[in-house]
């Protein structure tokens, strides 16, 4: 997990969402995705990665 990674419930193993916005943590129940607690684990399939820059098509090169 990168240092600048914020530690929040909506990317940790114990939080399930449910309905809407609404999490359920099996350490403290009905939590706010934006919560905290020590038993915060990182689950890296939770995190939704940044869009990828498109690049330019037509680089002005012939012949390749």
């Amino acid at each position: 997990m990168d240092n600048e990674q914020e530690k929040c419930c909506a990317l940790c193993e114990y939080a399930e969402r449910t309905v809407g916005e609404e999490m359920i943590c099996l350490h403290r129940g009905p939590i706010a995705p934006t919560g905290r607690c020590r038993k915060f684990r990182y689950d890296p399939f939770k995190r939704t990665p940044p869009k990828r820059v498109k690049l330019p098509t037509d680089t002005g090169l012939s012949g390749f």
